[in-house]
């Protein structure tokens, strides 16, 4: 019995990687079945024409589309159902990790359940609350869509006024001047644990 390979649909990094090349001069006047041999499938044959029509009919879409933006492994754009919502989120959220603060999935949902009730009074029209759901799986999937994870924050940043470094600096300098500079070095530097 033969097997065959299932075909793999193209993800949105691979289609942006396509319109990109089709816009080098070398590469727009070319006819459609010899361009799709430069982008070859697991089976080593070329994308099929109809494929590449496809993508290069909506070329403006896939080349605005950010690589570190998230979700540049999925064969399609999920667009958001409330971007209002998820502009505001993303907004705290960078500003929470900007002061260097943790943000847990469970204070996303509450920040979320907060704006949209900010929102709701204001904007009626716009975005439609009555019956959304925090749920996990719409929080999982505007932070792909937004490119937020779930990294831990490490380290001091946060941790120290920085408008005393310049006092503390010469404070350091003021204590390492009875030694000899063969002497004093960087634990940094020996990778001590």
């Amino acid at each position: 019995m033969k097997t065959t390979k299932r075909r793999r649909g193209l993800i949105i990094s691979e289609k942006k990687i396509i319109c990109l090349k089709r816009e080098e001069p070398e590469h727009a006047k070319e006819k459609l079945s010899d361009f799709g041999k430069h982008f070859l499938n697991e089976q080593g044959l070329p994308v099929p024409t109809s494929t590449l029509s496809d993508i290069l009919k909506e070329k403006d879409k896939w080349l605005n589309f950010e690589f570190g933006s998230g979700g540049t492994w999925k064969k399609k754009q999920q667009t958001a159902q409330f971007p209002l919502l998820e502009m505001h989120l993303v907004k705290w959220v960078d500003r929470a990790n900007h002061k260097h603060v943790s943000v847990s999935d469970f204070v996303m949902k509450v920040t979320a359940e907060e704006i949209v009730a900010g929102l709701s009074g204001l904007l009626e029209h716009l975005e439609d609350y009555i019956d959304f759901v925090f749920s996990n799986g719409w929080l999982n999937c505007m932070k792909q869509r937004h490119a937020l994870s779930d990294k831990k924050l490490r380290g001091e940043g946060g941790d120290i006024d920085e408008d005393l470094l310049p006092a503390m600096r010469q404070d350091l300098i003021n204590q390492l001047e009875d030694f000899t500079i063969r002497d004093v070095y960087n634990c940094d530097e020996l990778a001590l644990q």
